[in-house]
């Protein structure tokens, strides 16, 4: 058991071991505290300066910097409540808190790539898709070189590093395999520039509008209004109809009309759709056609083709929903009918011998 005298032996050390971590997380908190007010007080102030200047770019980095900065103070806080603990200076940790510090400056740089002027703004088609690229791989090479470095400072040997990545690189080859021909399509989308980030476009893998062009993929908003990320090596190896370039879109379908129907209201119906689509302000008049094609079991085949102006996909169904109510009311003026499917059966009685 402990006496009296023992415990007033320890007392002072225990007491200065107290107040060393009280001095620590008081040193902590105010490091910690320095970075809400910046992120309250300075960012605020800041943005409001920039508006008065008319410098949203200037507004966008300031935005792009907080989180960094709110690390570094996170991590020099955390640096000097351990340097004042007497009783406690861990030298792996101190390690660790150094290579955070290059990965908080690395995050803060490659937010900074986001903002540096590569060339004019759509100064050529998918200038935005390349600008993308180009900065992908400049953040990587800067991440690159934060991790070599960092492994170097963490004291591991960088030779042994590089040694083992030589024997495993038929392996990382044949895992990367897809990935670079994905990136190297994607180099020839762009170049050969089959589509542009905004394109109306269809493929075997979606139809949709194209959103984003990356290393690896192709983002495309679909009919649905769901994204469809499509591999590039997949565009490249298929048919592109790229819908955005066509100055006209087409629209073909059959109507059926009942056998019985006179060759003179035929000949009427037929006319009449004719001279609508030919006066059809929203179609390529001249291009209409409306011909009889054929006899189908339930009914007399009209074949009816045009071309709409409008080639969106939804100006071109409105378009095509106002030349159907056309062709609806011609069918009811003229006095035809539409045939449907329908079967005719013939019992034949036979007298019982």
């Amino acid at each position: 058991m402990l006496n009296f005298s023992s415990v007033l032996y320890y007392l002072p050390e225990v007491v200065e071991t107290i107040t060393e971590i009280l001095v620590a997380l008081f040193v902590f908190f105010v490091f910690y505290l320095f970075g809400r007010l910046y992120k309250s007080i300075a960012v605020p102030i800041f943005k409001k300066i920039f508006k008065r200047l008319r410098s949203d770019t200037a507004t966008e980095i300031l935005v792009s910097m907080q989180k960094p900065i709110l690390l570094l103070f996170s991590l020099i806080g955390i640096r000097f409540a351990i340097e004042s603990l007497s009783f406690w200076q861990p030298i792996t940790v101190f390690k660790f808190l150094r290579g955070s510090y290059m990965l908080a400056i690395t995050w803060a740089i490659c937010n900074l790539v986001d903002f540096v002027p590569l060339f004019a703004k759509n100064s050529w088609a998918n200038a935005e898709a390349v600008r993308k690229i180009i900065r992908k791989i400049i953040k990587f090479i800067i991440f690159s070189i934060a991790v070599i470095i960092l492994i170097d400072e963490m004291g591991y040997n960088i030779n042994g590093l590089v040694t083992g990545l030589g024997l495993g690189g038929l392996t990382v080859s044949l895992a990367a395999k897809d990935s670079a021909t994905n990136m190297f399509s994607g180099l020839l989308l762009l170049i050969e520039k089959p589509f542009e980030i905004g394109d109306w476009i269809i493929c075997p893998a979606a139809e949709g509008t194209v959103e984003d062009i990356s290393f690896r993929s192709t983002s495309i908003r679909t009919l649905e209004n769901s994204i469809a990320t499509v591999p590039n090596s997949l565009l490249c190896g298929n048919v592109i109809t790229n819908g955005t370039r066509m100055n006209m879109r087409r629209t073909k379908f059959r109507i059926d009309l009942v056998y019985g129907t006179t060759r003179a209201d035929i000949e009427k119906f037929t006319a009449a759709v004719t001279a609508m689509l030919a006066s059809h302000h929203e179609l390529v008049g001249d291009k209409a056609e409306v011909r009889v094609s054929g006899f189908a079991p339930s009914g007399i085949e009209i074949l009816v083709i045009y071309f709409t102006k409008e080639t969106v996909y939804s100006g071109w169904i409105k378009t095509n929903e106002k030349v159907n109510l056309e062709i609806l009311t011609i069918a009811e003026e003229t006095g035809v009918s539409f045939a449907y499917p329908t079967q005719t059966i013939h019992l034949e009685n036979t007298a019982e011998v």
